[in-house]
């Protein structure tokens, strides 16, 4: 049986090669004994931690493909055997995908399911792809029993939603930390911010937009904090954003790659 999951945890960490992936595998036999796994295929204490739905130019598989991911995170403080428990993109299926055997997520650990409808590219390709106008993503026990779901909106582009803190918080859009602590990241904050004049901010009833005249005719919108998309509307050098009806919160104003953070406060 060792040897066994010693294969099935190589196979899958060879596949991603971070450090962080191999000091963790390497933590697991330090004393030479088995790894300490829960059997019989139970994901509680897992979490969805973090996933993209439009990967145009992140990470890629092992086919050397762009596809969507989904990052799990083993809130355990051991080893999870996840084998038979279910991942799925519809409450009204539950069962789309099912984890293979021998599928390990280590204490306090990650793993990475690519959501690209293409099993045929290895074990943790799942039987779905992800929806960037937005739809759910649930994991539940091989008895159908719900662990974890999250109903997303709208997303952006090659950025991720991720619970801040790490495994146990709500989800922000931020840059992506695939197989990574969410936390090593901040929240949406790109270089070509300085190019988005925002003000007020904190704004309560309207907010004024300054852009560069090479933005002028594109699409800009402003997400709330889930990514869901509450405002949309073509860019311009000036444009008033009437935010009146709009809930306290952080929300992010993007126009091509160009994003800024905004506070909107009743």
């Amino acid at each position: 049986m060792f040897a066994y999951i010693l294969l099935s945890t190589t196979f899958y960490f060879a596949q991603h090669s971070k450090s962080h992936y191999l000091e963790d595998i390497q933590s697991l036999h330090d004393d030479g004994s088995a790894m300490n796994i829960v059997r019989g295929g139970s994901a509680n204490g897992v979490v969805i931690n973090e996933f993209v739905a439009q990967n145009n130019n992140g990470e890629v598989d092992e086919a050397g493909s762009f596809e969507d991911w989904i990052e799990l995170y083993n809130n355990n403080d051991f080893s999870v055997d996840l084998s038979g428990c279910f991942l799925s993109d519809s409450p009204d299926n539950l069962v789309k995908w099912m984890f293979p055997q021998g599928t390990i997520i280590p204490e306090n650990g990650y793993l990475i399911i690519w959501a690209d409808n293409d099993p045929l590219d290895g074990p943790l390709h799942a039987a779905f792809r992800l929806s960037s106008l937005g739809e759910s993503i649930i994991l539940s026990n091989p008895d159908q029993s719900i662990v974890d779901q999250f109903d997303f909106g709208s997303q952006m582009a090659n950025m991720a939603s991720a619970r801040v803190p790490n495994g146990t918080g709500d989800f922000f859009i931020q840059e992506t930390t695939f197989g990574y602590n969410n936390e090593s990241t901040a929240s949406v904050d790109v270089n070509l911010s300085s190019m988005m004049n925002v003000y007020p901010n904190p704004a309560q009833s309207i907010l004024n937009v300054n852009l560069p005249h090479e933005l002028s005719g594109q699409a800009i919108g402003l997400y709330n904090s889930t990514g869901v998309l509450v405002y949309e509307s073509v860019a311009q050098e000036f444009l008033l954003i009437d935010i009146q009806l709009f809930p306290s919160g952080l929300y992010f104003l993007k126009c091509s790659e160009t994003q800024q953070k905004v506070l909107i406060v009743k």
